[in-house]
């Protein structure tokens, strides 16, 4: 039986070729897909093409830095998870990379269990999301006139309404069956 948590995919952008090999080695028994480049523009390229569910990229790079490619990857994927990993963990770049949304900082060189198990508690994380939004999506296929397509157009205020709605309802079916039972 395999220890992999769901189909998950990993990125690692670096620009030292052997750190990618020895991550890539190191994680490839915990996650289905492993893209690796030493290259920023081309991890840009990767995540317009592919679904990934973490990123890990190395802070200092000579084409573009980390935060600077974080800022670029969260818009073309905001529900990707990401980490910096980074031997330059100075106060003023982990500041800036909390502000656009880091799951974890990782300094380098790291102990092998403590990377791995930091790659499983996210991909941990992000099964559960997708559980939750395909929980979501048979609530309001199952209790509400809105089809799914037209669920999936909305704005997320939208959305919102159409959920707290759908928890009222769950809520006075709850109360009914307790005020039954009393």
């Amino acid at each position: 039986m395999s220890d992999k948590i769901f189909k998950s995919s990993v990125l690692l952008v670096d620009d030292e070729e052997e750190i990618l090999i020895v991550n890539e080695k190191m994680i490839k028994s915990e996650v289905d897909h492993v893209f690796t480049t030493t290259n920023p523009c081309e991890a840009l390229e990767i995540v317009k093409k592919h679904r990934v569910d973490l990123a890990i990229l190395d802070l200092k790079m000579p084409e573009m830095d980390g935060i600077t490619l974080l800022s670029k990857l969260r818009l073309l994927s905001p529900n990707t998870s990401y980490f910096i990993y980074s031997a330059y963990g100075d106060k003023k770049s982990i500041q800036n990379a909390l502000r656009i949304g880091i799951d974890d900082f990782i300094d380098k060189p790291c102990s092998i269990d403590y990377f791995k198990k930091a790659i499983k508690n996210a991909l941990s994380k992000k099964q559960y999301e997708y559980l939750l939004s395909e929980i979501i999506e048979m609530l309001v296929s199952n209790c509400s006139q809105v089809s799914l397509q037209k669920f999936s157009q909305m704005s997320y205020k939208e959305k919102s309404k159409n959920i707290n709605a759908i928890l009222e309802i769950a809520k006075l079916k709850v109360f009914k069956r307790q005020n039954f039972y009393d």
